[in-house]
């Protein structure tokens, strides 16, 4: 039995709104059976088990009923292509990412039921909102959804990514881009994109997204072992420097304590560069709030892995540090 190691996590826990997921979750079940998303009782027990409204809820406590409900139908699909496309040969993939590229770039006119669900939700999710905002997200989903692509080919072709080069396109496939974007559309607080270009915004960005995936993959290697999927920090190290399964979850969660300590220097160094920037006073709040909610997005991630109403993650063979 593997001990998953005590995951450093100094950060204050903020639970969601309850009464506001209760009803999300039941226009969600609606919404499912509109579209008739879950065609057999094994895929609806899948959805069920990310409880992506819960996910959402956690990543974004003060979010109101509404944009929960959109959200947790734009990440309950992202569950779905995840789990779809990890059985799928990259051929068949294909097809079905040049749909999705289609409706992302506007131009998209998709005929299968899942397709016009996410056609309806993206265009949901971009109504309204600013242009620099919408380039911004638009980027970061297309980068995600030719990340989980590119795992695929690995996969076909043999190839087992150094460490450096997974961690790159991990970045993408575990989505956290989009989900960092999402802050602003939670908030309803867009940043100029002189903030956006900032140094320490990027690396705070950064940090977080490595940090996050790092924290998932030590959590779901039991997981993602018994799919055959082995891209994941702990296994491709397993594989990469011939060490046995505890000493690579040990060395994923000094890593991952080493990211944690990135984000609180990048944020304390974003405060000084909004402090010269030539903004207004409002913009500076502006920024600073949505970098704090970027803060709460990381315990939100450790958080989803051990919440009750969550159960894509099996850890019955495990023992959690103390």
């Amino acid at each position: 039995m593997q001990v998953l190691p005590d995951i450093y996590m100094p950060l204050p826990q903020k639970p969601p709104n309850s009464s506001v997921v209760a009803e999300a979750n039941k226009e969600t079940r609606r919404w499912i059976d509109e579209f008739h998303l879950c065609p057999t009782a094994d895929v609806r027990q899948a959805v069920a088990d990310t409880n992506a409204v819960q996910c959402m809820a956690l990543f974004y406590p003060e979010i109101d009923t509404e944009k929960l409900i959109l959200l947790g139908q734009f990440v309950t699909l992202g569950f779905m292509i995840d789990d779809e496309w990890a059985v799928s040969n990259p051929q068949d993939v294909l097809s079905r990412l040049v749909s999705l590229l289609g409706v992302i770039e506007g131009d998209g006119d998709p005929s299968d039921s899942s397709g016009r669900a996410f056609a309806g939700v993206w265009q949901r999710i971009l109504k309204g909102r600013p242009e620099v905002w919408r380039s911004a997200y638009r980027r970061n989903v297309v980068d995600h959804l030719w990340g989980q692509y590119g795992e695929l080919v690995d996969k076909a072709s043999g190839r087992w990514p150094e460490l450096w080069a997974y961690q790159v396109n991990r970045r993408h496939t575990f989505g956290m881009e989009f989900l960092l974007d999402q802050c602003e559309m939670v908030a309803d607080v867009y940043l100029p994109e002189v903030v956006r270009r900032l140094p320490a915004m990027a690396c705070l960005r950064e940090a977080i997204a490595d940090h996050q995936t790092l924290v998932n993959d030590i959590i779901s290697v039991s997981k993602e072992e018994g799919d055959g999927d082995y891209h994941n920090f702990i296994l491709l190290t397993e594989s990469h420097e011939s060490i046995a399964r505890q000493v690579a979850l040990d060395k994923a969660n000094a890593v991952a304590t080493k990211l944690f300590k990135r984000v609180i220097t990048a944020r304390e160094e974003l405060t000084d560069q909004l402090k010269v920037l030539p903004i207004t006073d409002q913009e500076r709040r502006d920024a600073s709030r949505i970098a704090d909610d970027y803060l709460v997005t990381v315990r939100a991630n450790y958080d989803y892995y051990f919440d009750s109403m969550v159960r894509r993650y099996d850890l019955s063979g495990s023992v959690i540090a103390e």
